[in-house]
């Protein structure tokens, strides 16, 4: 016999969903985006997800504040590694490449609650020697405030010169920011050609990573939201994985879900 049930009454199908968070994640390999159309959320902020690059972020739409514009790239030892395996979420993207016995997975994940994210590099070391691994990254755009917002968003064009205060670069323009802070990797910004550079240096077997917040929007709240995600970006990585499974599990716990004596027929 069969009954409608919400689902939370439902034991095979907590089983089922144990893991929320990867519930909507899409293999790149069944992806039939085009690139130019890729992207992640969070309600508050858009980026745009070049999946063929291995750490690189192009544009900014966080209504009313967008940078069209903008780019975020990282290179590892010089050279951009082609990009081997990639996986999206709603929320988030990872990205795997490899060169001279260096694996590298990016993650860019969008933060709950903020116009901001984080362009995480990690590195392992696959080789038999230590090695030394240059990061370089390149950053580019201004922000713009727009109340057009439509089907099609508006597009920006402006640009500005980069400013360094530390680890801290920002990117202004008017009473707004894109702010930006690196973490590891002994990372220092460079304003004068808007990058910045960093060194990991790595036993066999050993990983390290730097992290890259960045903010848009007025300045101070920019600069705000940047530093708060740089403080702990494992933590701010973490709070974004909850926040999409505590979403999924919303989302399926407002269907109907069936019971059956048949394990098979629950399931299905």
């Amino acid at each position: 016999m069969l009954a409608a049930t919400p689902m939370s009454t439902s034991a095979a199908f907590s089983q089922e969903t144990a893991s929320m968070t990867d519930f909507f994640s899409l293999p790149g390999r069944q992806n039939i985006q085009q690139e130019a159309h890729s992207g992640i959320i969070n309600r508050k902020l858009t980026v745009g997800i070049p999946y063929k690059s291995l750490a690189r972020i192009d544009g900014l739409w966080a209504p009313p504040y967008l940078c069209t514009n903008f780019r975020l790239n990282v290179t590892v030892g010089g050279q951009e590694p082609a990009v081997s395996d990639w996986t999206w979420w709603p929320f988030k993207a990872t990205r795997t490449g490899r060169v001279e016995g260096v694996e590298i997975t990016s993650h860019a994940v969008l933060v709950p609650g903020r116009r901001a994210g984080l362009l995480a590099v990690k590195v392992t070391n696959r080789g038999t020697q230590t090695r030394e691994v240059p990061l370089r990254c390149e950053v580019a755009g201004a922000p713009q405030a727009s109340t057009g917002w439509g089907f099609r968003p508006p597009v920006s064009a402006a640009t500005t010169k980069l400013s360094v205060d530390g680890q801290t670069a920002v990117l202004p323009r008017n009473d707004l920011a894109i702010a930006l802070r690196a973490v590891g990797g002994g990372f220092a910004w460079d304003a004068a050609s808007s990058s910045g550079q960093g060194d990991l240096v790595l036993k066999p077997g050993q990983q390290g990573a730097l992290f890259i917040a960045f903010a848009i929007g007025k300045d101070k709240e920019a600069a705000a939201d940047c530093q708060a995600v740089a403080a702990d970006p494992p933590a701010a990585m973490k709070r974004a994985d909850a926040s999409h499974a505590a979403q999924v599990h919303d989302l399926f716990e407002k269907l109907p879900r069936l019971e059956s004596s048949s394990s098979a027929l629950v399931r299905w």
